[in-house]
């Protein structure tokens, strides 16, 4: 089995569920705990499977179900304020620097139709 013949491929996809069964609320100490397995090791083999570092993949997560929630939500009931928090960032300021960041445009510009990540129900 695949498995056996490349174990980091288990501990790469044993990381990301983790990271999703926390819903992006885990820190990579307790992925380390959970796996047995020290941090700077996880953090290599992810890094090499995947170009990321673990935090990084958390924060891709975290924003694509933030942009998610903008997507399929009505805008004009659906507060930024409401959307930064759900998903644990700081405040809304914190959210729009983030998403300026990724996006290159604020959350009242953004146009879901051109970007490639939004994904519409």
């Amino acid at each position: 089995e695949l498995n056996h013949t490349n174990p980091s491929k288990n501990t790469i996809e044993k990381i990301c569920e983790l990271i999703k069964l926390y819903k992006e609320e885990v820190t990579v100490s307790e992925i380390g705990n959970s796996l047995n397995s020290s941090q700077r090791s996880l953090q290599i083999k992810f890094k090499i499977a995947t170009g990321l570092t673990i935090k990084n993949y958390i924060q891709i997560l975290k924003f694509r179900k933030s942009v998610d929630q903008m997507v399929n939500s009505d805008l004009e009931k659906l507060k930024l304020t409401n959307v930064a928090l759900y998903n644990k960032y700081f405040d809304q300021s914190h959210f729009i620097k983030k998403f300026k960041d990724v996006t290159k445009t604020t959350p009242k510009m953004f146009n879901s139709d051109l970007y490639f990540l939004s994904k519409k129900r």
